[in-house]
């Protein structure tokens, strides 16, 4: 059940971030197409 801040929040966009590491290096477009696709804006790190 969502209050009245969650559902002020929900209407912003997320962001996620993901680390340059470990499996991301195999598969990047994945990743980044999957949580563009969920409304999420994706950010990498340096």
């Amino acid at each position: 059940m969502q209050g009245p801040r969650e559902k002020q929040n929900s209407k912003k966009k997320k962001i996620v971030g993901i680390p340059r590491g470990l499996i991301f290096y195999h598969y990047p477009e994945l990743f980044k197409t999957f949580f563009e696709q969920l409304g999420a804006k994706v950010v990498l790190s340096k």
